[in-house]
């Protein structure tokens, strides 16, 4: 998906700086609040960590990588 796309390249994060990133990236017809679902339903699979509102690193078993 283009969350995981975009946390595989740029960290960290906060659900607003992803949601532009995507827009920007993609020029994805996106709301903020779907943004914010994917978030939460990763969470709930382990694959994103949220420390203070802002999603430092992605989990083990999701590729990761800096430029």
């Amino acid at each position: 998906t283009a969350v995981i796309q975009i946390l595989s390249k740029q960290w960290p994060l906060t659900a607003m700086q992803l949601y532009n990133a995507i827009k920007r990236e993609y020029a994805l017809s996106i709301s903020y609040q779907a943004v914010h679902k994917a978030l939460r339903e990763l969470e709930k699979e382990h694959l994103v960590a949220n420390e203070n509102d802002v999603l430092p690193r992605l989990k083990a078993g999701v590729s990761h990588t800096q430029e």
